[in-house]
């Protein structure tokens, strides 16, 4: 009768989420309490997960995290089976400095889920470039804008600096924008995990695992602007689209994944 018991408890495990991970309680004989932790790559903390593992020039996207939200293409960015990191396929990009969508890019719509605040937060990815744009904002990774028409009012964004430098620029009032920047020398037709880290009142790059730099310190200035506007990956109206591939996109909010060096992820987040 108790294994009957213990296999009835055991089938039917609820499942809740609290402090932004999600896990399972089971209370059992003697008041002890079993937790069943999945694997740690995807939890509720990653708002957004782009993976690329498909046939050439598809231009279906999905959303791998918890939140399922809705992604579309625009202006010529597809899965291509040219390179991945991971899988059959990466996103592509053939954009040039300034270029204003015509590389194209991955977009989904607003979201209080990518309204970063004041909390943590951590962007990570895996890129690969073709070419180095000569000048301006090189290459985007991610960035929030909303259009009035033509001007865009940013939230945040993380670019290559034309090859030479990783910057993070964030807005605290859709306008005048704060910057911080790194110095980095990346190679064309190599793969680079990069990423920008908020830990509290300080800010992180990192490529490869490695810390570029010393932590930025954000200052006061530390509630960031809510555009309103879609999120875009690859590619942004004001400045340059990326020339080259991305794979394994993750947004994380509400956590700062890596504060010292680190091993860069070896497979797909699941």
């Amino acid at each position: 009768m108790k294994n009957i018991i213990v296999l009835l408890l055991l089938s039917c495990l609820a499942f809740c989420a609290t402090d932004h991970r999600v896990f399972s309680n089971l209370q059992l004989m003697q008041g002890n309490t079993l937790s069943v932790y999945p694997k740690s790559d995807i939890d509720n903390y990653t708002v957004l997960l782009i993976h690329s593992n498909t046939t050439e020039g598809s231009t279906t996207f999905t959303d791998s995290s918890f939140y399922n939200h809705a992604i579309s293409a625009i202006n010529g960015a597809i899965h291509s089976t040219d390179t991945a990191k991971f899988g059959a396929s990466s996103i592509k990009y053939t954009g040039s400095s300034f270029s204003h969508w015509n590389g194209g890019a991955v977009q989904t719509p607003n979201s209080d889920d990518f309204n970063l605040g004041s909390g943590d937060f951590t962007i990570d990815l895996w890129v690969k470039f073709a070419l180095h744009n000569g000048g301006g904002f090189g290459a985007t990774f991610i960035a929030q804008e909303s259009f009035t028409p033509v001007y865009s009012v940013n939230s945040f964004y993380l670019v290559d600096n034309a090859g030479l430098k990783l910057y993070f620029a964030y807005s605290t009032d859709g306008s005048n924008h704060l910057s911080f920047q790194e110095n980095w020398s990346p190679a064309t037709n190599t793969w680079y995990h990069l990423a920008c880290v908020r830990n509290g009142a300080n800010l992180y790059f990192f490529v490869n695992g490695n810390q570029l730099g010393t932590p930025k310190n954000l200052g006061s200035a530390s509630l960031y602007y809510d555009s309103n506007g879609k999120l875009s990956v690859g590619g942004r109206n004001d400045g340059g689209s990326l020339n080259g591939y991305i794979d394994e996109f993750r947004l994380s909010k509400g956590i700062a994944r890596w504060t010292s060096n680190f091993t860069p992820p070896n497979s797909i987040y699941e």
